[in-house]
């Protein structure tokens, strides 16, 4: 993903892992959400 928001600020530590899961919640059935995910799993594709 270029330019994805949410990447940037948990990357920055601006946010912690259980705010990203809370964001990523209403878009699981998204390739978006899915991918927001992955950051806190750590396969980041």
């Amino acid at each position: 993903m270029i330019a994805c928001p949410e990447k940037i600020v948990y990357r920055q530590a601006w946010m912690d892992a259980a705010q990203l899961e809370i964001l990523a919640q209403p878009m699981l059935k998204n390739p978006y959400g899915q991918y927001l995910l992955t950051l806190l799993n750590g396969r980041e594709y």
